[in-house]
């Protein structure tokens, strides 16, 4: 009996009913022909300025970059923290936080933030988060939270409207009170009731390493967290609750020979009697090269499945050159087992990475000869993830529409190929897990059996409201195996060419 006669058989198992709306499909990605592609440098209009901004914090938003431009090198104190605002559409705004009144501290004063689904942004400094009014381009603060300890991410956990629950996380832990090791603290915090619901702690190695080497070792998407433990070279996966239900192992034996070099510079005895005098041990760190050596650099979330990985390639690092893994969440698998190298150095500047989508923007200024700043941004796209993107099926290859047939249609209309824009051939490996909606505009779903008369229509009807959740408003087909041709990918969304 093959796969697929034997996935028919256990789907008449009532507990199978339950367990496919779990499953998930995989839409023709393929890491080996990833591209990279960067918009030109497009200038911020009216953003110019005597002085000089930092740019390197971003907020978490669901379809914007924002990004908290605070004035260095500077004796002037500004009443406002300025939010640069670039949308999906890669239209830029501005917003204005109005700073909090008291005088906050040097580490207070040090502004991150998060979008919450509802569109409230929330601003945190080091111990506050701050719920905020909108009006016009002003940002007012309505509510103060004060938190019990230090935290220097934060994101919204909650995808639906109403949500109250972002994730906090502690990454910097510049005081090892004395231990030779780092942790990274995690928190489920509950801003209506002010409770922390949920915690962990990961113990990821070294403590230098986090204090004087700031990397994007936290990310999360609606349904998923995930940790990085840099010299280990393996990512933690935790859904919402944050409990562990994956550990990622990027296999790139270079990582291990930069922990291996750390530890016999750095071994526990220096760390702890070097304490806090840690500048010594970065001393050490540098006369090494050792922020040139392979270690995961970066996380970030390409829509809520993917996850990206970034790794220096070890024998060329001054050339910004790196190795990009992507691996699936669901899949528990590598798109690409030994990843794909990567000379696009727009990603690897010193900003945290963010995709919106499958867009991340990274900021740049130049000083002109009159003394103004000029501020820019450009895009970078990982054109492999874009859903939008759909390859195209020849029509010679299409079944007969007289081949396909549908369940509870009373409408007596003749259904033709032109009437849809995409098409995917489906069978039980694909499921509600993926929520695509309208992204694909008029679907036809055409579920594969390779016995069709066996499928009871209890079953087809399951398959169909499957579909029906997976995007708005599909027309479900069925087909028998045989009929199609050989070269179609089941599982696999492609526009229809009319």
């Amino acid at each position: 009996m093959n796969r697929i006669s034997a996935m028919s058989l256990y789907f008449k198992q009532p507990i199978f009913k339950i367990a496919i709306l779990f499953l998930f499909i995989f839409l023709c990605l393929d890491l080996s022909s990833q591209t990279f592609s960067v918009s030109p440098k497009v200038e911020l209009e009216k953003w110019q300025s005597t002085e000089s901004y930092s740019f390197y914090d971003r907020f978490q938003s669901a379809n914007k970059t924002i990004v908290p431009m605070r004035l260095q090198f500077s004796e002037k104190t500004e009443d406002t923290v300025l939010l640069l605002i670039i949308d999906s559409a890669l239209n830029d705004s501005k917003l204005y936080f109005i700073r909090p009144t008291g005088r906050l501290s040097v580490y207070e004063d040090y502004y991150l933030g998060a979008e919450m689904p509802d569109g409230e942004i929330l601003v945190m400094s080091q111990f506050y988060i701050y719920r905020t009014k909108k009006t016009g381009q002003v940002l007012v603060e309505d509510k103060r939270i004060r938190l019990k300890d230090d935290c220097n991410f934060i994101s919204s956990l909650d995808g639906k409207i109403g949500g109250n629950r972002v994730l906090l996380a502690d990454t910097y832990n510049d005081t090892r009170k004395g231990r030779p090791y780092d942790i990274i603290s995690l928190k489920v915090f509950n801003m209506k009731t002010r409770l922390v619901e949920r915690s962990a702690n990961l113990d990821i190695g070294n403590g230098i390493l986090m204090s004087h080497i700031r990397l994007d070792m936290v990310a999360n998407s609606n349904d998923y967290v995930a940790v990085s433990s840099p010299l280990l070279g393996e990512v933690y996966v935790m859904n919402n609750k944050l409990k562990v239900i994956d550990t990622i192992v990027v296999d790139y034996p270079p990582i291990r020979r930069t922990k291996q070099l750390l530890d016999s510079i750095l071994p526990d005895k220096v760390l702890l009697e070097n304490y806090p005098n840690a500048h010594l041990n970065l001393r050490i760190m540098n006369k090494h090269s050792f922020h040139l050596r392979p270690k995961i650099n970066k996380i970030a979330f390409v829509g809520n499945d993917l996850l990206y990985i970034e790794v220096p390639v070890e024998e060329d690092s001054y050339s910004g050159r790196h190795i990009d893994f992507v691996y699936s969440i669901p899949l528990k698998k590598f798109l690409n087992d030994s990843g794909k190298i990567n000379n696009n150095k727009e990603i690897l500047l010193s900003q945290p990475l963010i995709f919106n989508g499958s867009n991340t923007i990274t900021i740049s200024d130049s000083l002109g000869n009159d003394g103004i700043y000029h501020y820019y941004y450009k895009v970078t796209t990982i054109s492999d993830y874009n859903p939008s993107v759909a390859p195209i099926l020849d029509r010679t290859k299409y079944p007969p529409i007289s081949s396909l047939e549908t369940i509870f249609d009373t409408s007596g209309i003749q259904y033709d190929y032109k009437d849809f824009d995409y098409i995917m051939f489906a069978d039980v490996g694909s499921c509600s897990h993926c929520r695509y909606g309208s992204m694909y505009g008029k679907i036809m779903v055409i579920h594969v059996e390779e016995n069709l008369g066996a499928l009871s229509l209890s079953n087809k009807n399951l398959h169909k409201k499957k579909y029906e959740l997976m995007f708005n408003f599909p027309k479900v087909f069925f087909v028998e195996k045989k009929i199609l041709d050989p070269s179609i990918k089941i599982n696999c969304i492609y526009k229809i060419d009319k």
